[in-house]
């Protein structure tokens, strides 16, 4: 199965996007308040392919973190003390004197 990366140059071509739709807004509407709303919805529709871009590359991206978090992960060894040996049978406890 191949896996996919994350596609960067699409999500790169949203910046001149959003230019292109500013400089058309104001080639549209000079000034006042239609320039203002076509502004505006310029933005919310850059907003909303970012939103479509992220949903839609969701899997590359967490794929792309857990590798990235993985190759920072170093293993680590521990080194195991021998316990003392105990005995398998109780032990009476010697008092001095009485032997």
């Amino acid at each position: 199965m191949q896996t996919r990366k994350p596609a960067w140059r699409s999500l790169s071509l949203l910046l001149p996007l959003l230019a292109a739709l500013l400089v058309l807004a104001g080639w549209i509407a000079p000034s006042g308040g239609w320039r203002s709303a076509l502004e505006l919805a310029a933005v919310f529709a850059v907003y909303g392919l970012l939103f479509l871009w992220m949903h839609a590359n969701r899997g590359a991206l967490a794929r792309a973190e857990c590798e990235s978090v993985a190759r920072d992960v170093k293993p680590r060894t521990f080194a195991l003390r021998q316990r003392p040996q105990q005995p398998n049978f109780p032990v009476k406890a010697r008092v001095q004197g009485k032997e």
